[in-house]
Formats: C-alpha cells, sequence, structure tokens
C-alpha cells in the first residue's frame, strides 16, 4: 500500500513538474537561419542544431551580426532568448571567429 502511494505521488509530481517547466520553443527561422550560417565546421548540421535548440546553450554561442547585417535584417524577428555580439565590418568577419 505504502509502495503504490509513493509511486502514484511520484507520477503525480512528475506531470506537474513537466506542465511548470514545457518544453522551449524552437528559435525563430532568422534566428535559426542566422545560427546555421554560423555554424563551426567540427560540428554536423544535425549536432548544431540540437546544440542551438537547447536553452541552455543560447548564451554560450552568441550570434555575430555586422552593421551592414542589422541593415538589412528585421531586427524585430530576432529570437530574444539569444545573445548578439555586434562585429566591425562586413559579414564575412563573422564566420568561424573564436569568441
Amino acid at each position: 500500500m505504502t509502495r503504490t502511494l509513493i509511486l502514484c505521488f511520484a507520477l503525480v509530481s512528475a506531470g506537474v513538474m513537466r506542465a511548470q517547466y514545457p518544453v522551449p520553443a524552437p528559435p525563430t527561422p532568422l534566428t535559426e537561419a542566422l545560427l546555421m550560417a554560423q555554424r563551426p565546421s567540427h560540428f554536423s548540421e544535425d549536432q548544431w542544431r540540437r546544440i542551438i535548440r537547447n536553452p541552455g546553450n543560447a548564451g554560450v554561442y552568441p550570434i555575430r551580426l555586422t552593421p551592414s547585417m542589422l541593415d538589412t535584417l528585421d531586427a524585430s524577428k530576432l529570437d530574444k532568448r539569444y545573445f548578439y555580439k555586434l562585429m566591425p565590418g562586413s559579414p564575412a568577419n563573422c564566420a568561424d571567429q573564436p569568441k
């Protein structure tokens, strides 16, 4: 009887915890496109998608932008959960730069 109650409590509490912490939404299409364009060469596309969709990694890999990119992109469509770093120069400066 006690084991049954403990098991029921564990299942109910797991369901409550799941409701409190829903699965995060994927990044916006613009943000994901920028992240994929700046994918480090040592990650495959599938590995990189798994990494960038993990909310804990949003600050580990900042998205590098240049002033010319901000002129052409709609900044309101960028995902606010990610960090952005303004880089000088052309968009070519954003590829495979050390952090």
